[in-house]
């Protein structure tokens, strides 16, 4: 797999967080504490109608972009981290190393449901390596099994070169 850099610039008129389009304001007001992140979430989910019983699939699926994908501040991100952490289909690995070799603090992500189609069991997992220091993203995996054997056809990994936001074009960093 090959590195990926993801740049935003602010020129966007619009962000979009859990189904919601947000202003760079709004996204600057976003909850810097993790309870409070996570009812702001559910509020989303029930603005989404999102049933009940997914809600806590749903704020789990959204908390992971707010570490790369938003020019949200530090304290934000933390708290989407901290968030995460309080998940119930999240569990903290340790330390961990990205493809890069950058150390990070390791999570996984179970996705419950498994789908049954055509007689075959599909479950998928998500591993994420953050940089507790900056609290951005360094790198995102994506597995998924079939019938417990790994699906190399549903498997990636993106590794985040560099996050950022910028009011000017911005420039794709050079791969290794």
């Amino acid at each position: 797999m090959r590195p990926s850099a993801i740049l935003v610039s602010s020129r966007s008129t619009a962000f979009f967080l859990a189904g919601q389009r947000l202003t760079y304001d709004e996204v600057q007001r976003l909850p810097a504490d993790p309870n409070a992140l996570k009812s702001w979430l559910s509020e989303a989910a029930r603005v989404q109608r999102v049933k009940q019983n997914n809600v806590d699939q749903y704020i789990t699926g959204a908390l992971p972009g707010m570490l790369y994908q938003l020019p949200a501040p530090k304290n934000v991100r933390a708290a989407a981290y901290q968030a995460l952490l309080t998940m119930p289909a999240v569990r903290s690995q340790g330390e961990s190393k990205d493809s890069m070799g950058r150390a990070g603090a390791a999570l996984s992500i179970d996705h419950p449901k498994a789908v049954q189609k055509n007689g075959l069991t599909i479950k998928g997992k998500t591993y994420l390596i953050v940089d507790t220091g900056t609290m951005l993203l360094l790198s995102e995996s994506q597995t998924t099994t079939i019938s417990g054997k790994l699906s190399l056809n549903e498997t990636r990994t993106q590794t985040m070169l560099e996050a950022g936001w910028t009011n000017t074009a911005p420039a794709v960093p050079a791969l290794p």
